[in-house]
């Protein structure tokens, strides 16, 4: 299919997928623009023609990275009951988790080196927080979210920061 693309697009492809096998195979920090010109079979100066550094393309590929992960979450939770529901959701995460720690790893750095990838964390963050309060409206764990919305927003959100924290914890620590 990439073919019949315009030669720019399967060039942009084609250093987005380079960039990201070479994020998994050495890690951000040993990560280059050399390596992943080399690895799309492109100059170092047609890398540069598409992004102005490592980060700008890394960053493209997180965004891409948090596309699919709202894409393949688990759906239907609703009528499951909320311990199941907590469960699936969990797992659905550790496991892109322990299949992306590279990229995770690489996220911590790029966030200061990107202060319009942290701000795009804090809005994805912020509306996954909304997403839990609804969620726990419905199922009427929450009775008095009219008295104070956001007292239940930023609960929902430092629940949401704590894991976020702890399991890049546990693979850092672990190595992985």
């Amino acid at each position: 299919a990439m073919r019949k693309r315009r030669k720019r697009t399967r060039t942009r492809a084609a250093l987005l997928a380079a960039a990201a096998r070479e994020l998994e195979r050495v890690g951000y920090d040993a990560l280059t623009v050399e390596g992943i010109s080399e690895a799309a079979g492109v100059t170092r100066g047609t890398f540069y023609l598409y992004y102005k550094s490592r980060s700008a393309i890394m960053s493209v590929i997180l965004r891409f990275y948090w596309v699919l992960l709202a894409k393949y979450r688990p759906r239907g939770g609703a009528d499951l009951p909320l311990s199941q529901t907590i469960e699936r959701s969990n797992t659905y995460l550790v496991q892109v988790i322990a299949r992306n720690t590279q990229l995770l790893l690489a996220r911590e750095i790029l966030m200061t080196e990107s202060p319009g990838l942290a701000r795009r964390l804090d809005q994805v963050n912020d509306q996954w927080a909304g997403q839990v309060v609804r969620a726990l409206v419905l199922r009427g764990l929450i009775t008095d979210l009219a008295a104070d919305p956001v007292y239940h927003h930023l609960r929902a959100r430092t629940v949401i920061g704590m894991s976020d924290v702890l399991l890049r914890d546990i693979y850092r620590s672990a190595g992985l």
